[in-house]
């Protein structure tokens, strides 16, 4: 069985709201880029919602600035969501057969380690992730 790299990226961020200050924290666990099709390439990990307040994904940016975005799974068919919630305390699972982000075509194939950014509400998270090849990650295929 092969070893999953766990890539823990952490942001944090603080607005005020009245007296009490609220906290916005994301993780993203597992992030891994994997070959789908001619060019399409997507995002399979978890993205954690650590802070106080709802977030909402609306897709991430490539290397050479391509846009990503969130698709679902429909009927076996990849379907564009244009956006997720994702409520303070609960997790995204970006997996096969679910939710997924993707890139349709990228201009540089992903090296081993391959930046991306992820687009939030007000504000993007940089994010390297890991190149995992044809094909779903073997975690999912069991």
């Amino acid at each position: 069985m092969r070893a999953v790299l766990p890539l823990l990226v952490c942001l944090l961020l603080a607005s005020q709201v009245g007296a009490q200050e609220l906290q916005i924290g994301i993780s993203v666990v597992n992030a891994e880029l994997h070959a789908d099709g001619d060019e399409a390439w997507n995002l399979y990990g978890i993205i954690y919602n650590v802070g106080d307040v709802p977030i909402t994904l609306y897709g991430m940016d490539g290397p050479d600035g391509e846009d990503g975005f969130v698709y679902g799974t429909v009927n076996e068919q990849p379907v564009e969501v244009f956006e997720i919630a994702i409520p303070p305390g609960h997790a995204l699972d970006l997996e096969p057969g679910g939710l997924f982000l993707r890139f349709e075509e990228l201009d540089t194939l992903p090296g081993e380690v391959t930046p991306i950014w992820l687009f939030f509400d007000n504000f993007e998270m940089p994010l390297e992730v890991v190149l995992g090849g044809e094909g779903p990650p073997l975690a999912s295929q069991d």
